[in-house]
């Protein structure tokens, strides 16, 4: 997949209704993105050991192996560091750099997916302040301007976001 297609995910996924949700949605995709990253190239690299160490009979069971561990440690991490809503992203993006999905060498399409990743949010904060700008007006000090599943707009406090 190109940096575009990355992009055009993160953006998609990240986009919210307020700058504040889609800016905390951005910040959790981004991590995860990154612990995910970081994952899928450390047991890469141990996979790539292990094919060295081991027969070819055992590669198969090897690699699924190391896959489900680096799975579960991932998903361990985000846990430790209280990062529960990024730990689905964090699979995604393990699994993806485990089977390098990309046409490029692991290390590369891991740096696309990172850099294809910030650009898709960073399109996603300019959609909701250039096309959907706040209107502070309309909610005084009340708090964020959303919008409704029918397109009516209606304040919330910023603590439904935290």
């Amino acid at each position: 997949m190109s940096i575009s297609t990355f992009a055009v995910i993160a953006a998609v996924i990240t986009i919210q209704r307020s700058i504040v949700a889609t800016f905390r949605v951005g910040i959790e995709r981004f991590l995860g993105t990154l612990i995910g990253v970081a994952g899928g190239l450390s047991f890469l690299g141990l996979t790539v050991l292990a094919f060295n160490s081991f027969p070819d009979v055992l590669h198969a069971f090897t690699f699924y192996l190391l896959m489900t561990l680096g799975t579960l440690v991932v998903i361990y991490l985000c846990k430790i560091i209280k990062f529960a809503s990024g730990s689905i992203v964090c699979v995604m993006v393990f699994v993806g750099i485990m089977f390098a999905v990309g046409s490029q060498t692991p290390f590369v399409d891991a740096l696309w997916r990172t850099v294809g990743t910030l650009i898709g949010v960073i399109m996603a904060m300019l959609v909701n302040i250039l096309i959907f700008p706040p209107n502070p007006n309309r909610c005084g000090d009340k708090g964020i301007v959303c919008i409704g599943d029918d397109g009516t707009a209606y304040c919330v406090d910023d603590e439904e976001f935290d």
